[in-house]
């Protein structure tokens, strides 16, 4: 069985529906079948229906489950930020290592050139 997609009518996001295991996937009351591991528009999906059929009962608890995704998104999206700011801070700080031993060479205060150790990143 090869993998299937399945695209979110709201936004368009797709998912693998290659796994079908009982323990991973529910019936949605529509006969679609989602992930026990939810996404954002499966919350918002819910959250439509909550409204479209007027039963707020958990609608508390579905908006803090929204808020909460969306609070783990931000925060890789900042993790993500920051290790690319560092690769660029080492990248600067390596090339500033290479310097400074090329002017230590060129003083006489190293009598060999030094090979830098990888400082690829």
């Amino acid at each position: 069985m090869g993998k299937q997609h399945e695209t979110c009518e709201e936004c368009g996001c797709e998912f693998d529906n290659d796994d079908d295991t009982p323990d991973n996937r529910v019936d949605k009351p529509d006969g679609k079948r989602f992930r026990l591991h939810r996404t954002l528009c499966d919350v918002l999906w819910e959250l439509r229906t909550c409204h479209e059929s007027r039963n707020y009962g958990n609608l508390l608890g579905l908006v803090e489950e929204a808020q909460t995704m969306a609070n783990r998104m931000e925060t890789a999206l900042s993790y993500k930020r920051d290790i690319r700011e560092w690769e660029l801070e080492a990248r600067e700080l390596g090339k500033k290592i290479d310097a400074m031993q090329e002017e230590a060479y060129r003083i006489g205060l190293v009598l060999d050139k030094m090979q830098p150790e990888n400082t690829d990143i």
